[in-house]
């Protein structure tokens, strides 16, 4: 095993980066998951209170996925 601060093997990225990638990614599943909510309030009529019962199963079971 090597220490942390010693570089990485064969490209792989380091434990700064991949935590720097998993947070673009989950800011980018909260963005996508904002944007259908304001699709969603932006509507004519008053929002179906299933399609934002919907939405909100969706965003936590896709963090919980994330995480797995």
């Amino acid at each position: 095993m090597y220490p942390e601060g010693s570089g990485n093997q064969a490209g792989m990225p380091s434990r700064a980066e991949q935590g720097r990638r998993l947070r673009r990614t989950m800011l980018e599943l909260e963005k996508q998951g904002l944007e259908a909510m304001e699709e969603i309030l932006a509507g004519p009529a008053p929002p179906d209170p299933a399609e934002v019962a919907d939405l909100f199963y969706d965003c936590v079971d896709t963090e919980i996925k994330f995480f797995k």
